[in-house]
């Protein structure tokens, strides 16, 4: 039949490869879309893998209480101009008209920080029952945004100082490295060969000092913890310091030393009110200076506290390790009843004894723990992750399936 149509060989030939080239084409147009969508869902794959691997438990930082996280910072934010809203809403267009927009503002930060200077008050019975209800939320929510403030202030300034003593070490090093190499020789002074290299250098200058402050708690006395925290904020009092006496002289006419005196009770937070702001510039400064100095001398005042208080604790810590192991003991920590006490269940107990954490929360990771081993086996593997991320894909799919009209 080939021959009957095709007579010329040649022309069966071409023929085949022009059908066969045809059928290629077809097929590599329909795979085409298919590889241009299979690479574009690899992209998807791994850039899905990155985002959980940055989402992921071990990465630093991952974890942040409320005063070091973005949150924290937004809660303080946000329920400050709350509630200085609310006070130029209430203050200066219900209760008292009389009251210029920076007295509302004054009268509210006097309030949530306790100052309470007394030059202020409300006159009208409206404005006193309000004030009743007012102060007690500013004190209760405002507190909480005024530690979170603090916090984050005096550990930006221990940051700084920090900083500063590795760029002093790297400047100490900078110094040797030329002196070594004016002299053109590594023979040190008592005639040994050698060299200051610059891993030498950064270990007793830079690790010195890392070790010195992780130690500072354990070995020093009280004394000198103390002096350490007024001495690493010292520089942001002596800016509070130097901005109160030069508006308090600026717009009060106070002394220099009625400036401070002025100050160190905003500080305190006593506001005798023998000397408040009076006229309406130094109000308006007083609105910025009062919480953030407030906020400043409460989280100094509770590092101070926190010394007392962990010296007790590592005192009744080593009390309580000191105790010998009893029968009874073994029985408590023993909750799977196995007989034999495992270092998990030892750990649990030492850390809810010693009251790191709570049974709640020990009880909660477990919880965890067992989401994760998918499996049964005592131990999280990468089966156990990828029937986990399965298992997520089908209750995303019925999920869909479920709000997918009929």
């Amino acid at each position: 039949n080939n021959d009957k149509t095709y007579p010329n060989n040649k022309e069966l030939i071409t023929s085949r490869k022009q059908s066969t080239l045809g059928t290629i084409g077809s097929m590599m147009q329909k795979m085409i879309p298919l590889r241009i969508k299979g690479k574009s869902t690899a992209k998807d794959n791994k850039k899905g893998v990155k985002q959980r691997s940055e989402r992921g438990l071990t990465r630093e930082g991952s974890f942040k209480d409320l005063a070091h996280s973005r949150r924290g910072v937004k809660f303080a934010i946000l329920y400050a101009l709350g509630y200085l809203a609310l006070s130029v809403g209430a203050f200066s267009f219900v209760f008292e008209p009389s009251w210029t927009i920076i007295d509302s503002l004054y009268f509210a930060v006097g309030t949530f920080t306790t100052v309470g200077y007394g030059d202020l008050l409300p006159t009208s019975m409206g404005g006193k029952i309000f004030t009743m209800f007012f102060s007690l939320y500013g004190i209760s929510i405002l507190g909480i945004a005024l530690g979170i403030v603090g916090t984050n202030v005096a550990e930006k300034q221990e940051r700084a100082m920090k900083d500063a003593r590795k760029r002093a070490s790297k400047r100490l090093m900078r110094i040797f490295d030329t002196v070594k190499n004016d002299e053109g020789t590594n023979q040190t002074s008592d005639g040994i060969n050698g060299s200051l290299t610059d891993n030498y250098l950064a270990s007793i200058s830079i690790n010195d000092f890392s070790s010195e402050e992780s130690n500072e708690t354990y070995s020093k006395p009280i004394i000198y913890q103390i002096g350490s925290i007024f001495l690493s904020q010292l520089p942001l009092l002596c800016i509070i310091l130097s901005l109160a006496a030069l508006f308090g002289k600026k717009f009060e006419g106070w002394s220099t030393l009625t400036s401070l005196y002025y100050c160190w009770t905003t500080l305190a937070t006593v506001g005798y009110g023998d000397f408040s702001p009076q006229s309406q510039p130094m109000r308006l400064f007083a609105v910025f200076f009062i919480p953030f100095s407030v906020a400043f001398a409460g989280d100094v005042i509770g590092r101070i506290a926190t010394i007392f208080v962990t010296r007790e604790e590592e005192r009744a810590e080593q009390l309580f390790l000191a105790r010998e192991l009893t029968m009874k003991d073994l029985l408590v920590m023993d909750t799977d009843k196995s007989g034999d006490v495992s270092f998990d269940e030892f750990l649990s107990f030492m850390l809810v004894a010693m009251q790191k954490v709570d049974q709640d929360t020990v009880d909660g990771l477990r919880e965890v723990f067992s989401g994760f081993d998918t499996n049964g086996s005592g131990s999280i593997m990468k089966e156990d992750l990828y029937l986990a991320a399965k298992r997520r894909r089908q209750q995303i799919m019925f999920k869909r399936a479920a709000l997918t009209p009929n």
